[in-house]
C-alpha cells in the first residue's frame, strides 16, 4: 500500500505542472508564470508594459454538446451565435445614423451659445447678443441640417434690433471756422414695445462727419465715417454708449475748416455673418432707424479779409457784358447782410475774358497794392434759354467762380454752379436765374467753403 501512494504523487505533480496560472504585477505589467513556459522556461513569453494588453487566449476550438466545433471567442459575439449586433456597430455601417449623431452633437456644442444670446436679448445687450449669435452660427455653418436653427438665430436678433431706432434731441447753432460749438450735439437711442418706447441704455453708437467714407470723422472724440472738406483731421473709428437715459450727447471739437455737414450718429454693431452684417448695414444706413444725421454747419472766418468781387457776365448770344456787372451786385449785398465788412466790387472784362489768369492777377494788384487780400473772380453764361409751350421763358445760367489769396499767392476755393429760373419773359428769366445763381447758391458756396 505504501508503494501506491509514492506512485500517485508524482502523477499530481504532473498534473500541477501542466498547467499554467498567470499573474500580473500591477503598475508594471509583468507576468509570472509557473509550469511551462515560466520565466526558468527557455521558451518564456515576453509582456507588454501594460496590464491591458494582456488577455487570457480561448482554445481554437471547443466541442459541443452536439459534437459540433464552437467558432473562438473573440470579445464580441457574431452572427453565428445568433445574438444581435450592438447599436454601435450598426451605426459604424449606416452613414445616415453617423451623420445624425453628428448633428445632434453640434446642435448641443451651440446650445450655450444660444442661451447667451437669449440672456443678452432679454437684457437688451447687443454686442453680448451678436458676440453669442457669431459663435453659435459659426457651429451651425458647416452642416446644412443646421440651418433651420441658424436662420432662427438670425431671426431672434433682426427682430430685437428692429424695435430700436436713433432720434434727435438737440444740436447747435452753427458756429465759425476756429470757434467751439456753444452746445453738444445729443439724440437718444430708443426701444419700441408695441406703441410704447423706452430709453435704451448702453446702445453703442459710433459718430462722425459724413456716411461715404470710413476713415475721417469728427476729431478728437470717437468718430467713425469720413468728413468732407470742411471737417478736421481723421481719427479712428470708436464708440459712444447711451446713458441710462438714453442719450448720447457729444461735444464737437473746434471746427478749423468752413463746410455744411451733417454729424451722423450711428449704431456700433458688427457681426462675422454676412447675413446679419448686411442686416445692420441697412437698419444703419443713411434713412435707417439705426441713424440719424445732426447739421454741423461752419461757416468762413474769410468774411474778416478784404475782398474784391470781380465776374464777368455774357448775355444770350454768348458775348461779354462790358456795360454792367449783374452778377457780382446779385452777389455782394447777400455777402454783406452775412458779416463781409471790408468788401466791393472791381471790373476787369478784358482780362477775364482773355482767360489769362495771371494777366487777371497782375491788373488786379496793381489797381489794388496790398489793401485787398481775397480776389474772388470767373463767369456767369446763360446754358439754356428756351420758352415753353406754355409761352413761359426758363434760364439755366452756369457759374466757374474761383477765390484767388494774394498774400498767400494762391487758389483757396473754386466752385462750378448752375442756377435756373422760369418766368413769364425772356429777361424776366435771366434776371430770375441771376438772382438764384449769385444771389442765393454762390453765397452758400462762399460763406460755408471759402
Amino acid at each position: 500500500m505504501h508503494r501506491r501512494v509514492l506512485c500517485v504523487i508524482p502523477l499530481a505533480l504532473c498534473m500541477l505542472a501542466s498547467c499554467a496560472s498567470v499573474e500580473t504585477a500591477a503598475g508594471t505589467g509583468t507576468v509570472v508564470r509557473y509550469g511551462a513556459g515560466s520565466a526558468e522556461d527557455s521558451s518564456a513569453i515576453k509582456s507588454s508594459t501594460s496590464p491591458a494588453s494582456v488577455t487570457a487566449s480561448a482554445p481554437a476550438s471547443a466541442p459541443a454538446k452536439d459534437g459540433a466545433a464552437v467558432e473562438p471567442v473573440s470579445g464580441k459575439k457574431t452572427a453565428k451565435t445568433g445574438a444581435k449586433t450592438p447599436d454601435s456597430e450598426k451605426n459604424r455601417n449606416d452613414p445616415a445614423a453617423e451623420r445624425a449623431k453628428l448633428v445632434d452633437a453640434v446642435r448641443a456644442q451651440a446650445l450655450p451659445y444660444e442661451e447667451s444670446l437669449a440672456e443678452a436679448l432679454g437684457v437688451f445687450d447687443f454686442p453680448a447678443a451678436l458676440a453669442a449669435a457669431d459663435q453659435a452660427l459659426a457651429q451651425y455653418a458647416p452642416y446644412a441640417e443646421c440651418a433651420e436653427s441658424a436662420d432662427s438665430v438670425r431671426e431672434r436678433l433682426q427682430e430685437a434690433l428692429s424695435a430700436v431706432s436713433l432720434v434727435p434731441v438737440d444740436y447747435p447753432a452753427e458756429t465759425a471756422a476756429g470757434t467751439a460749438f456753444r452746445k453738444p450735439f445729443r439724440i437718444k437711442a430708443v426701444r419700441r414695445s408695441g406703441e410704447e418706447s423706452a430709453p435704451l441704455a448702453g446702445f453703442p453708437v459710433r459718430i462722425g462727419l459724413g456716411l461715404d467714407s470710413a476713415d475721417a470723422s469728427a476729431p478728437a472724440a470717437p468718430a467713425a465715417p469720413a468728413a468732407p472738406a470742411a471737417s478736421v483731421a481723421p481719427s479712428a473709428p470708436a464708440a459712444h454708449v447711451a446713458g441710462a437715459d438714453g442719450i448720447v450727447s457729444f461735444q464737437a471739437p473746434v471746427p478749423q475748416k468752413a463746410g455744411k455737414d451733417t454729424l451722423v450718429f450711428s449704431a456700433a454693431l458688427s457681426s462675422v455673418d454676412p447675413e446679419l452684417s448686411a442686416s445692420i448695414a441697412d437698419l444703419a444706413s443713411e434713412n435707417g432707424p439705426l441713424s440719424v444725421s445732426l447739421p454741423h454747419t461752419v461757416f468762413t472766418n474769410a468774411k474778416r479779409h478784404s475782398t474784391t468781387i470781380s465776374i464777368l457776365d455774357y448775355d444770350k448770344n454768348g458775348k461779354p457784358i462790358r456795360s454792367s456787372n449783374p452778377s457780382a451786385t446779385a452777389l455782394l449785398k447777400p455777402l454783406v447782410q452775412r458779416g463781409f465788412g471790408r468788401i466791393g466790387m472791381a471790373d476787369f472784362p478784358d482780362q477775364i475774358a482773355a482767360g489769362d489768369s495771371a494777366v487777371l492777377f497782375k491788373a488786379a494788384k496793381s489797381l489794388f497794392g496790398s489793401s485787398v487780400r481775397r480776389f474772388i473772380w470767373g463767369t456767369v453764361k446763360i446754358a439754356s434759354l428756351e420758352q415753353g409751350v406754355d409761352n413761359t421763358w426758363t434760364c439755366i445760367l452756369s457759374a466757374e467762380i474761383a477765390v484767388h489769396d494774394f498774400v498767400d499767392n494762391a487758389e483757396v476755393f473754386s466752385v462750378t454752379l448752375e442756377g435756373s429760373a422760369t418766368a413769364k419773359t425772356e429777361a424776366s428769366a435771366i434776371t430770375a436765374a441771376r438772382a438764384k445763381l449769385a444771389g442765393e447758391l454762390l453765397v452758400d458756396a462762399l460763406y460755408y467753403g471759402m
